[in-house]
């Protein structure tokens, strides 16, 4: 718990994380979500963000720190209520308890790595309860009704700030109800369904804006960062993790001391495995869910079954789990240390370059000043615009919806070709439209440029022109005129809003791009045996698994005497 905590204070902001601390700051001050603020999630991960804002205003401290601070506690109240829930879901059997809540621990503390704080992340804190008084409840004995509405009001949150996984909600709780033969819906559910029809109720009261959004903007989403479902489900990150838990589970549940239990999880793992592949996007954080499932699945298969394994089958299986359960453990720990010790190489190197950026932001935007980014990603603007005080200019993080719109090009053979304002869909018309206006409105002090690569389909993303597809737009290109070309800093060029036309610089000009994205040649087998992460990882799996095969094979052969004695009486 404290290495978890000490690595999220010991790194920078991640970029969805600063971003939501910045829009609940704008909702502070007035600005309308939805309209003023553009953002795709529905209100409440922006509502859970403003306590934050206000208390680190009160304190005049850092809103970044305080919420880490809010998160951390919020995890440690998680913890101990899966702890209870898991003791009275164990009943009087509770082999392997204190080790099961330390891998609770690791999941919620160090499993997360760079994903810290996502809104999956913040899902699987406030859902775990839940799931394991519905464990409680499915085995006969069930939470008093205080905690297990508590439990289901706060699983009713987490599902909230993610509705894909109420596919979760509802495999748990209907093999609950079918194992009880219910007639009525239990207390979590209760909990659960509660809160969600104050929060429905609520979006349509306070923030009717984000329906209109979703109707105009979904169906663009849907298209940005496709991956489609099939692909995702045998390439998703954790992958291996997920289905070799799966596998064990059906290798191994006969000797489960706590059948109940490996089921529901199961049904959790595979349930939010879906809900993650259904996004179509592939991103790590999707996948967090089914992999915090699938850890304590694997530590089922170590802690809580019969030993010895008669069968050759089974013992190959326990080994499998403990190398898999160990080298993600190890793995989780090695990273924690890295982050407190600034020895991650990658995040290191985006730090550096972060600082950069935040140097160069200060020295042209004055204070109160205003940048406005064109970038497809959310890493250009955030935590850049936090860290270096200015005000994003533009109603969006990112220009996500011009990727949307030529996410097919991007990867095709042919050279890009934009389309007229005739042949735009609804979203890209409400973009460009949106950017003069923003434009306009703000008029940004600095306009900061993702320089564009090669218009060649191994760039893909980085094809985008940013200033030859905006300038096609005469009201863009006609504000753009006031710029000057400052300087160049990694892949940005900065432009500077200048006074007359013979300020110093160049003004914002389209032109080919001259360089490719930088990217390993080795593919296929090559790239597997090149990636030395990858390497490490395979000899901790495979230095555990024998280690764990070799007990397994000793231990059947010490007591398989007394096994079939007992057998035989």
């Amino acid at each position: 718990m404290t290495l978890g905590c000490a690595a999220e204070f010991a790194t920078f902001a991640r970029p969805d994380t600063a971003f939501l601390l910045y829009a609940a700051g704008r909702v502070l001050d007035g600005a309308r979500l939805y309209v003023d603020v553009v953002e795709i999630n529905p209100p409440l991960i922006v509502a859970l963000n403003l306590p934050a804002v206000l208390l680190a205003r009160a304190l005049g401290v850092s809103d970044i720190a305080v919420l880490r601070l809010l998160l951390s506690a919020a995890l440690l109240a998680s913890l101990a209520f899966s702890a209870w829930a898991l003791r009275l879901a164990l009943g009087a059997d509770r082999t392997g308890l204190r080790a099961l809540v330390l891998l609770l621990a690791v999941a919620l503390f160090l499993a997360p790595g760079n994903d810290f704080g996502q809104r999956e992340h913040l899902l699987v804190a406030l859902a775990l309860p839940y799931v394991l008084v519905a464990v409680a409840r499915a085995t006969g004995r069930p939470a008093a009704a205080g905690p297990a509405f508590a439990a289901g009001l706060l699983g009713g949150i987490g599902l909230a700030l993610k509705p894909h996984f109420l596919l979760v909600w509802v495999a748990v709780e209907g093999y609950a109800a079918w194992r009880l033969r219910a007639s009525r819906p239990s207390h979590e559910a209760i909990g659960a369904v509660a809160f969600l029809m104050f929060y429905a109720a609520g979006v349509a009261l306070f923030t009717p804006e984000y329906f209109r959004m979703i109707l105009l903007l979904g169906p663009a989403y849907r298209g940005f960062g496709h991956d489609p479902f099939l692909h995702v489900l045998v390439t998703a990150p954790g992958t291996t993790e997920c289905y070799l838990a799966v596998l064990t589970c059906a290798a191994l549940y006969r000797r489960a001391r706590h059948s109940t239990l490996w089921v529901i999880v199961l049904i959790g793992l595979v349930a939010s495995f879906v809900a993650g592949a259904a996004q179509q996007k592939g991103w790590t954080y999707h996948f967090y869910p089914p992999r915090v499932f699938a850890l304590i699945l694997l530590g089922l298969a170590v802690l809580d079954v019969r030993r010895p394994f008669s069968r050759s089958v089974q013992q190959i299986y326990a080994a499998v789990a403990f190398g898999v359960l160990g080298t993600s453990v190890v793995w989780a720990l090695a990273m924690g240390i890295a982050r407190v010790t600034h020895g991650d190489r990658v995040r290191e190197s985006a730090r550096a370059q972060l600082d950069q950026l935040v140097a160069a932001v200060r020295r042209h935007v004055p204070p109160a000043g205003s940048l406005y980014i064109f970038s497809y990603t959310i890493e250009s603007s955030f935590p850049l615009v936090n860290y270096s005080g200015v005000r994003l200019a533009s109603r969006f993080p990112h220009l996500w919806i011009i990727q949307a719109a030529y996410q097919d090009q991007l990867y095709g053979r042919a050279a890009l070709r934009f389309h007229g304002r005739d042949a735009m869909g609804p979203a890209e018309r409400y973009l460009n439209d949106a950017v003069y206006e923003d434009l306009a409105r703000h008029r940004p002090d600095v306009l900061m440029v993702l320089r564009h690569a090669r218009d060649v389909p191994e760039n893909a993303l980085r094809r985008l022109d940013y200033l030859g597809y905006f300038g096609r737009d005469a009201r863009i290109a006609d504000l753009m005129k006031e710029y000057r070309f400052a300087e160049e800093v990694g892949q940005y060029r900065l432009y500077v809003r200048g006074g007359a036309s013979d300020h110093p610089g160049v003004p914002p000009t389209s032109a080919p791009g001259r360089h490719d994205v930088l990217r390993s040649e080795a593919t296929g087998g090559r790239a597997l045996l090149s990636d030395s992460e990858f390497l490490l990882h395979v000899l901790i799996f495979v230095v555990l698994a024998s280690l764990a095969y070799g007990a397994e094979r000793r231990r059947a052969q010490r007591d398989a005497p007394a096994g079939a004695g007992q057998g035989a009486a």
